[in-house]
C-alpha cells in the first residue's frame, strides 16, 4: 500500500498464498510471483518483469534465508534490501564484502516496534 501512495510504477508481490497475493493486487501490486511452485526461479521473474535491471528496495517480511540471499540478487546496484522478518540466528547473507561493497547496496534491518 505504502509504495502505491509513494506512486511506485513497478510494485511485485511474492508470496506462495494465492489470497495473499490477490490481495496485495487489489492494493496496488503491479505483478505477482507465486512460490509454491518449485520450478519458478524468483530472480529470473524479477529480473524479466524489471527488464534486468533489478528493483530499487525489496522489502522482505518472511525471515525466510533463501529469500532473503535471493533479495540481493534482484535488487540494483545501489539498490536497499529492506528485511523485517527475522531468520535463525545462524543465517547469513552469504555476499563477500568485495561484492557488496561494489554494488553499492544496502542491507538494512527493519525492527517494528510498537508502543501500547
Amino acid at each position: 500500500m505504502a509504495a502505491t501512495m509513494r506512486e511506485c510504477k513497478t510494485i511485485i508481490a511474492i508470496d506462495r498464498t494465492d489470497s495473499r497475493l490477490g490481495l496485495a493486487k487489489s492494493i496496488g501490486a503491479t505483478h505477482t510471483i507465486n512460490t509454491f511452485d518449485p520450478t519458478i526461479d524468483i530472480v529470473a521473474e524479477v529480473l524479466k518483469i524489471t527488464e534486468g535491471r533489478g528493483v530499487h528496495t525489496s522489502l522482505d517480511t518472511t525471515g525466510v534465508e533463501l529469500l532473503a540471499r535471493q533479495s540481493w540478487q534482484f535488487v540494483r546496484r545501489h539498490g536497499k534490501i529492506l528485511q523485517v522478518g527475522i531468520a535463525s540466528p545462524e543465517a547469513t547473507w552469504g555476499v563477500s564484502m568485495a561484492d557488496h561493497m561494489n554494488s553499492g547496496k544496502q542491507i538494512i534491518g527493519v525492527q517494528g516496534d510498537s508502543k501500547s
